[in-house]
């Protein structure tokens, strides 16, 4: 039976400042390829663009985007989180650029109606919205005609490590459909918006030696279960004994509509 912990603060966790940065950082010590550095190849952004750069947390894309459109260019930032803004703030400080505090769904709140851009881009944010379609179409009726583009990253499976942790404790019931909806509802939402819709998958590893790098992230996760903790540290420390390391691939889709209708 899954604690009522786990069950009642799943979205809170995801959004909790304090939890998802300590997460980010072990994920990018243990990953052995880099998200952010393929991503970027993917986007394809150019001088002069108009960028939308929605729950931006920590800025690593906002900062690439801030390089590559340059002076002529203009970029947004938005998060849910203002001291996210605010340190991203400092460090983008050029004209022609916006920051906003705002949740995804209060779309006034960060576009005007008659508001286009060249790139709208978000990553890992979309599973939380309260009613991601909804963001996917908002999003799409502002993408510049005839070659801007909407591009949203979401996990994917293969996500082992998630597996890893079902198989010892029940985890959320709405961790799975969040891993699956690039490909339950928004590949089809994209195809429903845009001529064109390309679809990449990401692969990598996380790798841990050690039991305290799995612990971090677990603990900082969705699908923690405090009551559970120590059943999952022992299973994590008998495998680490017994093979040396673990390794579980996680992976992510990348969606990207051109050519709106």
């Amino acid at each position: 039976m899954q604690s009522n912990q786990m069950i009642k603060t799943t979205k809170e966790r995801a959004e909790d400042l304090s939890l998802l940065e300590p997460r980010i950082s072990i994920n990018r010590k243990c990953q052995d390829q880099s998200f952010a550095a393929w991503l970027q190849t993917k986007l394809n952004v150019s001088s002069g663009e108009t960028v939308l750069d929605l729950a931006c947390g920590d800025g690593e894309q906002s900062i690439f985007f801030d390089q590559r459109i340059g002076a002529h260019g203009y970029l947004r930032c938005v998060d849910i989180h203002e001291p996210s803004v605010n340190k991203l703030k400092a460090i983008i400080a050029r004209y022609n650029r916006d920051f906003v505090v705002a949740d995804m769904m209060n779309f006034s709140e960060y576009i005007k109606e008659e508001e286009n851009f060249s790139l709208i881009h978000s990553s890992f944010a979309l599973p939380y919205a309260l009613n991601p379609l909804e963001v996917i179409n908002t999003l799409a009726n502002h993408v510049q005609k005839p070659l801007g583009r909407l591009a949203i990253s979401l996990p994917c499976n293969p996500h082992e490590m998630v597996n890893f942790v079902n198989s010892i404790h029940d985890i959320p019931e709405t961790v799975i459909p969040a891993i699956n909806l690039g490909e339950s509802l928004c590949i089809k939402a994209f195809r429903d918006k845009f001529y064109e819709v390309d679809v990449a998958y990401f692969h990598s590893n996380l790798i841990f030696d050690n039991s305290n790098d799995f612990m971090a992230i677990y603990k900082n996760s969705t699908y923690y279960d405090i009551d559970s903790e120590q059943t999952v540290l022992d299973k994590v420390t008998s495998t680490l004994r017994a093979v040396g390391k673990l390794s579980f691939r996680k992976c992510a889709i990348l969606i990207t509509g051109k050519h709106k209708f």
